[in-house]
């Protein structure tokens, strides 16, 4: 099931929240359910990556899956150093290693 199952502390004004759960099943949506109620923060996904244009268009490409995971990766320690809270991490994460760069984050 989706849903925000671990959170780690990105400084003392800052947590980072992790959704786990299997692809469709809502994981995208409860984050940004999350961000809209309380009006603030920020929702990081692998997927935006292979979003190509403003109509949400999406084009998965698994040569390029590390790549995403690495700019995702950045976007995240970027929104960490600027104070944004809370960041939810929106992807599969179906084992912690998944999970381990954001949190040494």
């Amino acid at each position: 099931s989706s849903g925000i199952n671990a959170e780690y502390g990105g400084g003392e004004n800052s947590k980072s929240w992790h959704s786990q759960g299997l692809s469709g099943s809502g994981k995208s949506t409860y984050a940004k359910k999350i961000v809209s109620t309380i009006g603030k923060g920020e929702v990081f996904s692998t997927d935006d990556f292979f979003m190509l244009n403003e109509a949400n268009e999406y084009r998965f490409v698994h040569a390029d899956l590390q790549l995403a995971h690495n700019w995702n990766q950045q976007r995240v320690e970027g929104a960490l150093a600027e104070g944004i809270s809370p960041i939810i991490v929106d992807n599969t994460n179906t084992q912690f290693w998944e999970m381990r760069p954001y949190v040494i984050a």
